[in-house]
């Protein structure tokens, strides 16, 4: 019994290492599509150029079959390089169908093994195919339950062909080879998986521990800097920069204490998660002030706008400790210009218009020196 008990602990263990969740996956899922996305660029861009090499080989006279599958190897290359292309050009622009791109690399992989097993020599192993169930877990990474129920299918597909077109001699030993190989190419992809996908999280967690401010989740000062800088970078001329500050913070962390104004500072960070776009950069500058960059956008009254609301969302928004006390805040805006600016230029700009909110009664929103009440 005791066995039995260390024997399952064992084995929980063993899955606890290995195997990646819902979640770890789920959490990881970009960075493994990225990592996906160049791996089958790579990959079918080698894979063409073998089957070119192939192609030229077919027409060396010699004894080997391979000239008999000079068309094949052709029409394989031209699939190869579209796959590479869509790989390289599509793929980056709808990420979501990397996975399925990836399982279509795959399968066609596997058709080539399997016709190569039962058109070449029907007495041979299916040394290609069973090469290749080792191969492709160990390229892409995915959930170990996706990757083996693809896997078996086509290991029954093979089994179904070789069944019908080998020898009996030759499909006993291509059961064993495919048994045994798709067990390692498994294994392999579980413990490669497994790994990528813990590396994966624990860069993330560096790089948002890094980024990210500790209170609110948004980005801090220098993390600002540098997403705005990449944007402006990108595009010169367009985008909009928005300071905001908390009207008389100091007096709520005096009156009642450190716990409340932490509070209320989440609260203006959810406020303005929520009434600013996912592409826009929102971080927190520094105690009560957080700036918004918001990218592709030139009209500032759509950033005018957009701080109105969440003025208004914060006037309705209590503090704790005194209810008939609300959160009051200002704008500073400045939009970028068409002929280019840089990110110290456009700060400066949008302070100075923060300035003038301040100074015209609080809770107001301005946009390059224009008062908007």
């Amino acid at each position: 019994m005791r066995f039995l008990k260390r024997f399952f602990s064992i084995l929980k263990s063993i899955k606890q290492r290995l195997v990646v969740t819902k979640a770890d996956y789920k959490d990881a899922q970009e960075e493994i599509r990225h990592s996906n996305r160049n791996m089958l660029a790579v990959a079918s861009f080698i894979t063409a150029s073998l089957m070119m090499i192939l192609f030229f080989i077919s027409f060396i006279k010699n004894p080997w079959i391979i000239h008999e599958l000079r068309m094949t190897y052709l029409a394989f290359f031209f699939y190869f390089i579209l796959i590479f292309i869509l790989s390289v050009v599509i793929l980056p622009k709808y990420k979501k169908y990397t996975t399925l791109f990836t399982y279509i690399f795959i399968s066609t992989l596997f058709i080539f093994g399997i016709y190569d097993s039962v058109t070449t020599d029907r007495f041979s192993d299916c040394v290609i195919f069973c090469v290749l169930q080792v191969v492709c877990p160990i390229l892409f990474t995915d959930r170990l339950s996706r990757m083996a129920i693809f896997c078996l299918i086509w290991s029954l597909i093979n089994a179904f062909f070789t069944m019908t077109y080998k020898p009996a001699l030759a499909q006993s030993i291509d059961y064993i080879h495919m048994v045994c190989f798709y067990l390692i190419g498994l294994f392999l992809h579980m413990y490669l998986s497994s790994l990528k996908t813990r590396e994966i999280i624990l860069q993330q967690t560096i790089t948002t521990e890094r980024d990210r401010d500790l209170l609110t989740g948004l980005y801090n000062k220098s993390a600002l800097s540098r997403e705005i800088k990449k944007n402006l970078l990108r595009n010169s001329s367009s985008g909009v920069f928005l300071i905001f500050d908390a009207d008389n913070f100091k007096s709520i962390n005096d009156r009642f204490g450190h716990d409340t104004g932490d509070e209320v500072l989440v609260s203006i960070s959810e406020i303005l998660n929520k009434t600013f776009r996912k592409t826009d950069v929102i971080g927190r500058f520094g105690g009560d002030e957080f700036i918004i960059f918001m990218t592709q956008v030139t009209d500032t009254a759509i950033a005018e706008m957009r701080a109105e609301q969440a003025i208004s969302e914060m006037n309705n928004t209590p503090v704790r400790g005194d209810p008939s006390l609300f959160i009051h805040g200002c704008f500073g805006i400045a939009a970028v210009s068409p002929y280019g600016e840089s990110y110290d230029e456009l700060f400066k700009r949008a302070d100075k218009a923060l300035y003038v909110s301040k100074r015209s009664g609080k809770n107001r929103v301005s946009i390059d020196g224009g008062i908007n009440v």
